[in-house]
């Protein structure tokens, strides 16, 4: 297939693999499946493999443009320019989470935008994909920002703490039951509880207590300094705020991007995932947001707002375009509710 016919690139070394080509193209056997570039040409494939090598555009836009799909080319393409950020990973497991989504929409904003909104940010997929120069990040989980705001302010700090912290049942607990003073300690205790909940989830109890039951799972992530540290590097120029989202986007002006991944709220209030956010977010929210929405497009802002894909749901956003997507529920805990769902993107723009 196309995938075999590709060559591998090691630009550190300047040395090019072939994983499986023509016979007749493969350098000599004493090479050892591999090229230098300081090695003598001894053929016209030879020749071309060291141009290769010298103009690696070039190389893309000629050899494998004639042999591999052009939707593969372009994917694979992306990753060699220089201007397309490395994907840094988010801190912490979040349910309804856009991992799955983030590289589709952040293929999907407009180019010319400006600043960044999102309100609804929970775990920040999306924000971490995209790596704006200029955001204002904004969630009503007060700890979620304090524990941001500490790892943007304070990174190694919050390493330390998490240094300390065991991955097991019995810490989890003893964890769980803590309240620490500073604000390095409970981001690392944020972090080490929503890793470890049961399916990621962040619940407390009347009381404000967190009583989401231990996962099993070990995530050895969580003792690596590096995935604090490039999270704090790039929220370093991100405004993080707690409050409401109306709030949060109130400064936005024409060219700006709103996105909005609310808690997931149909008519009936009946979903799977409306239990665990029952006082966070509901059809009235749901209203109000998508007034919002249409008045931010008015203004000239570019708005997508991520939605369930629900009858209820869709003449809220009459004018924007929809697009239709389905995945497996991960959020439920029985296999029945992990069934396919359906899930809407509603784009202001063309």
């Amino acid at each position: 297939g196309w995938r075999r016919r590709i060559g591998l690139i090691d630009w550190p070394r300047a040395r090019l693999r072939w994983c499986s080509t023509p016979r007749t193209r493969r350098p000599a056997p004493t090479a050892a499946r591999s090229w230098s570039a300081t090695a003598p040409a001894t053929s016209a494939s030879t020749a071309a493999q060291r141009a290769a090598v010298a103009d690696p555009r070039s190389y893309w836009r000629g050899t494998l443009r004639r042999s591999v799909p052009r939707f593969a080319l372009e994917r694979f393409a992306g990753f060699m320019r220089t201007n397309v950020p490395a994907p840094v990973a988010p801190l912490f497991r979040w349910p309804g989470g856009k991992r799955w989504l983030a590289n589709w929409l952040v293929e999907s904003f407009p180019p010319d935008r400006e600043r960044y909104f999102e309100p609804f940010l929970g775990g920040g997929a999306v924000y971490f994909r995209l790596q704006p120069t200029e955001a204002t990040l904004s969630d009503a989980n007060v700890d979620l920002i304090e524990c941001l705001t500490a790892v943007r302010d304070e990174p190694e700090a919050v390493i330390a703490k998490l240094a300390a912290m065991p991955q097991g049942k019995e810490t989890y607990r003893r964890v769980r039951r803590t309240r620490p003073r500073s604000s390095a300690g409970r981001a690392a205790r944020f972090i080490y509880l929503s890793n470890l909940a049961f399916n990621g989830i962040y619940r407390v109890n009347r009381d404000g207590r967190f009583n989401v039951p231990y996962s099993g799972r070990r995530y050895p992530s969580l003792r690596d300094g590096d995935v604090i540290r490039a999270a704090s590097s790039v929220l370093a120029t991100a405004e993080i705020l707690a409050c409401d989202f109306e709030v949060a986007v109130r400064g936005a002006t024409p060219k700006d991007l709103c996105y909005f991944d609310p808690p997931y709220t149909v008519a009936h209030e009946n979903n799977g995932f409306l239990k665990y956010n029952q006082r966070i977010f509901s059809w009235d929210d749901q209203v109000r947001l998508a007034a919002v929405a249409r008045r931010l497009a008015d203004r000239g802002c570019y708005v997508a707002v991520s939605s369930a894909a629900h009858e209820s749901v869709r003449p809220l956003y009459s004018d924007f375009r929809e697009v239709r997507l389905s995945r497996a529920s991960v959020v439920s805990a029985s296999t029945r509710g992990r069934a396919q769902v359906g899930e809407s993107v509603f784009l202001s723009w063309d």
